[in-house]
């Protein structure tokens, strides 16, 4: 079984954002903050030195627009990191532009044009303040993103908990049982759980993740207060998510990484992007709708980066029983169109790798009418990637319906040639994502999933 939880993935994707300030750090980070100030002033300074009087507000404000747009730039960068980091990280940055207007104004009160300056500036001040204004309001209204799996009834069984905190874990487990006595203690405070109702299992090393349980029957009002009231925080300390009960795949925790996890959508703190990605010269389009459970491929961003950063990104949907053994032995070759030889079969888009022949949906006895379906989210070699590899859509699908609005149907299916006598691909091939999409419905309605209606299979699983 494992445990996972929907946090913001230092992803392979892109970098993690440093901003955890823990109190052992707190004079070096102020010590940066005084750095980075005294930077822009001199840059200030070059500038008012450097220019004739009627040059200056104008040069004051292109600077000021390009710190604007620098930081903007980093906002949207980390989109999919941490979204109530990142709102107070910008806010913060623009409360450091609003000093340095400050400053700016004291620079050229000397200045023979000092009215029509300080008047430039104070409206400059006047907009970064109302930004400044609008992310506090909107980190106010972030909470914290929660994602449930199968939850058996809490007010029987024990509720898996996995909380990530954005935390500095080798600072944490310099006094690791006294953290955890005060995380517990704190918990079953902030949601009136009595003593010894909430445990602390494990602390996941290289992220901050915490591994618990609520035990019976506190379970049920752990749930109702988390959900009904919202949460901001948890215990007290900076949260990233929290994942509530187990997904059934039979994979050992070790094998997954929650650091690596994403929860895609347009939703507050889901992750989306407009328009493709570059993956080795391939698009990758945001997989909205589904959740992304890490694999420990690598035990560092960087080293994933080396290895696989320029790799193209593909998918292959299977049947959720195939999880562990794919993770153990890799992608099995096996015979199909287009060529005699074994091959295995993977596609760029994720709606036709969902197909019900492919990814075929589960039920959870505990949650009637909900529907779960798994693909794998892979990177792949671009040297095996060819052109005469890439094929045409093999379900029989009428040319005139169109399976996914990114790709045409002429180049959804890749044929992975293995090396000779290779039974199962795990060189070319890497699996690093666990892809689940959990439907309220069977998902054959989902209007992405419409094209299903015009391939002439039998749904198998609705027998299940």
């Amino acid at each position: 079984m494992i445990t996972v939880n929907l946090g913001g993935m230092a992803t392979q994707e892109g970098r993690d954002p440093q901003y955890s300030i823990t109190i052992a750090n707190l004079k070096e980070a102020k010590r940066q903050y005084r750095e980075q100030i005294e930077k822009e002033r001199e840059d200030i300074i070059i500038i008012l030195k450097g220019s004739d009087i009627d040059s200056i507000p104008n040069k004051i404000r292109e600077w000021l627009k390009k710190q604007s747009d620098e930081h903007q730039n980093r906002f949207e960068k980390y989109q999919q990191e941490y979204q109530n980091k990142r709102a107070q990280q910008l806010a913060n940055n623009q409360a450091q532009v609003v000093e340095l207007v400050s400053a700016f104004n004291q620079l050229a009160i000397n200045s023979k044009s000092a009215d029509e300056f300080k008047k430039k500036l104070k409206d400059e001040e006047k907009y970064v303040l109302k930004k400044h204004q609008e992310l506090k309001e909107l980190k106010m209204k972030m909470k914290i993103p929660i994602i449930t799996l199968e939850v058996d009834d809490p007010a029987v069984h024990k509720l898996p908990v996995c909380i990530r905190f954005n935390a500095d874990y080798d600072q944490w487990i310099k006094d690791d049982e006294n953290t955890k006595f005060d995380l517990t203690s704190s918990i079953q405070k902030q949601f009136n759980l009595p003593e010894k109702a909430f445990e602390i299992l494990a602390v996941e090393s290289s992220t901050t993740t915490v591994r618990g349980q609520v035990h019976p029957p506190h379970g049920k009002h752990f749930l109702r207060q988390l959900f009904d009231e919202g949460i901001v925080e948890i215990g007290g300390y900076d949260t990233v998510s929290i994942t509530l009960g187990e997904l059934n795949l039979n994979i050992e925790q070790e094998k997954m990484n929650e650091r690596w996890n994403r929860n895609y959508g347009n939703n507050l703190g889901e992750t989306h992007w407009s328009g493709p990605l570059d993956r080795g010269g391939k698009p990758y389009f945001c997989p909205k709708g589904w959740r992304r459970f890490g694999i420990k491929v690598a035990d560092t961003q960087e080293e994933f980066d080396r290895r696989w950063g320029k790799w193209h990104i593909a998918y292959h949907g299977t049947a959720h029983r195939n999880a562990s053994a794919i993770l153990l032995t890799g992608l099995k070759v096996t015979r199909g169109c287009y060529v005699d030889v074994p091959v295995v079969y993977m596609s760029p888009s994720i709606n036709y790798s969902a197909h019900y022949r492919y990814a075929k949906p589960w039920k959870n006895p505990q949650e009637p009418g909900k529907y779960y379906q798994m693909i794998f989210q892979c990177r792949v070699n671009p040297q095996v990637v060819t052109s005469d590899m890439i094929k045409p859509q093999t379900l029989r699908c009428p040319q005139e319906v169109r399976i996914d609005e990114h790709f045409t149907n002429n180049e959804v299916e890749w044929l992975i040639c293995p090396t000779p006598n290779q039974q199962y691909i795990s060189d070319n091939i890497i699996c690093y994502g666990i892809m689940i999409r959990k439907c309220d419905t069977d998902p054959i309605r989902l209007p992405e999933s419409e094209w299903w209606h015009h391939t002439p299979y039998e749904r198998h699983y609705l027998e299940a």
